[in-house]
């Protein structure tokens, strides 16, 4: 752990230049749990209040369904105790305990099972106040847990027992039944003995995202108080309040002082780490194997594991990580990438070698204990050829991934003179030999226009396990030594060997910046945010608030059955389509009436203002109605653009001629279509990425996918131009129409399909940030478009849903969970049936510096 240490001591020299990053305050590190450890100390002395106090963590969760204790106090089962945890079904409970019955018990509806990213955590106390709703409560992000599914309150000046005379204060585990429970990453822990301290003194909210500040000299921290910053291995109960009350570790390492933590810096603090994610498993897509030691280590049978970041062209870069297998034998066992079609019902894309179909993969494959190298091919067939020395339990495995060429390299073990891997074939730094690219074994590229993640199969039938470093950890978990505790050129991550040149860690700091950065003053919710608001009936309602003047808006009635309306700036306001109805559009001087700075007003159209009704909102950005003529295709467009967020509105008039190409002015390829004719009542056509260039749905139908080359004239977008094919709904004579085309952007927006499972416990969509609006439909059968947004109830699993072909009032049927990473489906019909999904996802937070949801 060398190279840990460095980071410590580089994290002053940090601390001096963090006013140029975009944390304001830096965590540099944390301490890793997995069930069986935790830390204590009794308490000694009077508290300073019986009836107050505050309890405040930073978490990243590595397994659902566990009972998370983060803090407690008690001496046994049947003692008096306070208990703030994440319980065993995902909730999360702050109560109280008198020895016999629970005088005090607030439990979330919210399920919190995301594993990809920090939460920050925060729980009051304070039983003198006199309005009984106020004795207790609950943060996450910042904001109060005000959805409840228990709130007994206790009453008034009911002692909490936190910090009582002789009794054990806990982090880590239940004191009642003296069992280890967390399972994850714990940084920046306080206790605070008298003080009810709200969000604001441990956080605050900076362009759109929850960051940490330094709490520490802002609170009193009371005779109980404490502080656990974990910055020393050797001593991670260290108290930093000044009190002394320093907890004992019991069954932690010197190992478990991690640098995975919520915050990132320029220099050394590489902020959140990829790790294995359990919600991504294959095998069905669902989280049948087992992920431990802060979900770096995989241990099952006949089963395949995905990492938490994704692989994609628009990332780009060069990244490596380390793997090793522990158990006695590796047959049977793969190392590499596999894509997105990862939740197929066999192991890695596949069960046995050389037979399919199943994911596109390649892997360094461990059969009777010999190296080969195992590559999956898009029609699903299966390359096994020799490849380089066996591959045997111990051993360290590197995989060196150039996305931006297509590359990709195995190592295996030293190369027995300076720390550096021993290469298989070719040489990274150089680019020379992949074991898959262009000069490489297999010289097929890799294909980054799909999302490629770090993987493990398991095909053998028997349990078997591999041990992961992403960039933190170079001791796995304590069980090699000898490391060189190298970090990768940018000065991020703890690997065992060195990195080759140019190839960096998977965390956080090293991520492509993202199309509206947060560091740069800027962030998704100042391009694009879901608004919600009640109406009121009267001639004029002004809905506001947003960061910016909206050039796109679509407005649902939540409460009754009216249609969707759209507006834009390019059209005009008043100018009225609908997504449910083929109708041509319509002018309503009672529906949106204007665009303001920072929002719209509407009229007392019902399908816009009924009052005490709710709606829902969804506003773009594009160029404050800013339009130019376009002559680049075949027929002229008049197109308003914002090339950043990859946003294009484009009207034009029909010429009735088949396979025209039309201009964007985008810069980059449209992922996304969306066309109506304006001055007929034709049906909405849409094209998506995810379905390519010869089919087409209607948004407006519950149609399955058609092919057809009349939509699209089988013709991929350009940078410049779209093509309309023959059909009418895209280019009827002296017609005017009207599309929305977008790209996607790293951070802000993706557009693509994927592959339902028909499980409650069902696919994760990858999207590379946290979603803020989701749209999905089946490519294969009749089905609505279903759509997602991540204020409507505003936390998992009550994510409602509305049709963008109905008329129909939403549901709050539990349908997916949205999470800092993408999405996770979580009911076997739509939109998780065993079929392909297109999906529309646009962006609250990039991944970069998103918290979990």
């Amino acid at each position: 752990m060398g190279v840990f240490q460095n980071h410590l001591m580089a994290a002053a020299v940090a601390k001096a230049a963090e006013s140029t990053d975009f944390y304001t305050y830096q965590i540099d590190q944390s301490c890793r749990l997995n069930g069986a450890e935790y830390l204590e100390r009794t308490y000694s002395g009077s508290p300073t209040s019986t009836t107050t106090g505050t309890l405040s963590v930073w978490f990243k969760k590595s397994a659902n369904g566990n009972a998370d204790s983060m803090f407690t106090s008690g001496n046994g089962s049947g003692d008096k105790e306070l208990n703030f945890r994440i319980l065993e079904n995902n909730t999360m409970r702050l109560n109280i305990y008198d020895g016999s019955s629970q005088v005090g018990s607030i439990v979330s509806t919210a399920l919190f099972r995301d594993t990809s990213a920090w939460y920050h955590f925060l729980a009051l106390w304070d039983t003198s106040q006199a309005t009984a709703s106020n004795r207790l409560k609950m943060y996450v992000n910042g904001t109060q847990v005000t959805n409840l599914s228990d709130s007994t309150y206790p009453s008034q000046d009911q002692e909490s027992y936190m910090f009582a005379d002789g009794r054990k204060v806990a982090v880590g585990y239940q004191t009642w039944n003296s069992s280890g429970n967390v399972k994850g990453y714990l940084a920046e822990a306080y206790g605070i003995d008298g003080i009810a301290y709200t969000p604001s003194t441990f956080g605050e909210t900076k362009n759109g995202v929850w960051i940490p500040k330094d709490a520490s000299s802002a609170v009193t921290f009371g005779n109980g108080g404490f502080y656990l910053k974990f910055e020393s291995s050797g001593d991670l109960g260290n108290d930093s309040s000044g009190n002394n009350n320093d907890l004992t570790p019991a069954g932690l390492a010197a190992t478990d002082l991690m640098l995975d933590s919520p915050t990132f810096d320029g220099t050394s603090n590489g902020g959140n780490f990829c790790v294995l994610n359990p919600l991504g498993q294959q095998g069905g897509g669902t989280e049948s194997g087992t992920c431990t030691e802060g979900n770096l280590l995989t241990a099952a049978a006949d089963y395949g594991q995905i990492a938490t970041f994704g692989l994609t062209a628009a990332q780009g870069g060069k990244w490596y990580w380390e793997a090793y297998c522990p158990t006695s034998s590796p047959s049977g066992l793969e190392l590499g990438i596999s894509n997105d079609m990862c939740n197929s019902s066999t192991a890695f894309g596949y069960n046995d070698p050389g037979s399919g179909p199943g994911a596109d993969h390649i892997g360094y494959y461990g059969r009777d204990n010999d190296g080969t190298l195992h590559s999956g091919i898009t029609d699903g067939t299966h390359a096994v050829a020799p490849y380089g020395p066996d591959y045997n339990s111990g051993e360290i495995v590197g995989i060196a991934v150039d996305v931006d060429n297509g590359k990709i390299w195995f190592s295996n073990g030293e190369d027995g003179t300076s720390g550096n891997p021993d290469w298989i074939t070719g040489d990274p730094a150089d680019g020379s030999s992949p074991a898959r690219g262009s000069g490489g074994s297999v010289t097929t590229a890799l294909d980054f226009t799909k999302t490629w993640y770090p993987s493990f199969g398991n095909w053998s039938g028997a349990s078997r396990a591999m041990h992961f470093n992403f960039g933190q950890d170079s001791s796995f978990s304590g069980t090699k030594t000898g490391s060189e505790g190298a970090a990768d050129g940018n000065g991020y991550g703890d690997f065992y060997y060195n990195p080759p040149s140019g190839f960096v860690a998977l965390c956080a700091a090293n991520l492509t910046t993202p199309a509206a950065d947060p560091a740069e003053d800027e962030g998704p919710y100042k391009y694009f945010v879901p608004k919600l608001y009640t109406g009121d009936g009267a001639s004029t309602l002004t809905i506001s608030g947003l960061e910016f003047q909206p050039d796109f808006t679509w407005i649902k009635n939540r409460d009754a059955a009216d249609s969707h309306c759209i507006f834009d700036s390019t059209r005009g306001v008043t100018k009225l389509l609908s997504s449910d109805v083929a109708s041509a559009e319509t002018t309503d001087a009672d529906t949106l009436k204007s665009f303001t700075s920072d929002g719209y007003t509407v009229g007392a159209d019902v399908k816009v203002n009924t009052s005490t009704e709710k709606y829902a909102s969804f506003n773009w950005k594009v160029n404050g109605g800013t339009t130019a003529a376009n002559t680049v295709g075949d027929i002229d467009t008049v197109t308003q653009i914002n090339t950043t967020t990859g946003c294009s509105i484009v009207t034009y008039t029909g010429n009735g001629i088949a396979d025209q190409t039309l201009g964007h002015g985008l810069g980059s390829v449209p992922e996304c279509i969306l066309v109506k004719n304006r001055s007929e009542g034709d049906s909405w056509a849409v094209y998506n990425v995810g379905m390519g260039n010869a089919a087409h749905m209607l948004l407006d139908t519950t149609d399955a996918a058609t092919t057809s080359s009349a939509y699209w004239g089988s013709t991929t977008p350009t940078t410049t131009v779209w093509t309309t094919g023959s059909d009418g709904k895209l280019n009827s004579s002296s017609e005017n129409h009207v599309a929305f085309l977008f790209a996607g952007k790293e951070g802000f927006s993706r557009f693509g399909s994927y592959e339902g499972n028909g499980n409650a416990d069902g696919t994760f969509v990858y999207c590379g940030f946290r979603p803020a609006w989701i749209m999905t439909k089946s490519v294969d059968s009749s089905s609505d478009w279903q759509i997602f947004d991540d204020l409507r109830e505003g936390y998992n699993v009550d994510n409602d849903e509305l049709w963008a072909n109905l008329t129909t009032a939403e549901a709050t049927t539990d349908m997916i969970d949205i999470l800092s990473n993408g999405f996770k489906c979580r009911i076997a019909t739509d939109p998780n049936v065993a079929e392909t999904y297109i999906f529309l996802a646009w962006a609250h937070n990039p991944l970069k510096y998103a918290t979990a949801r």
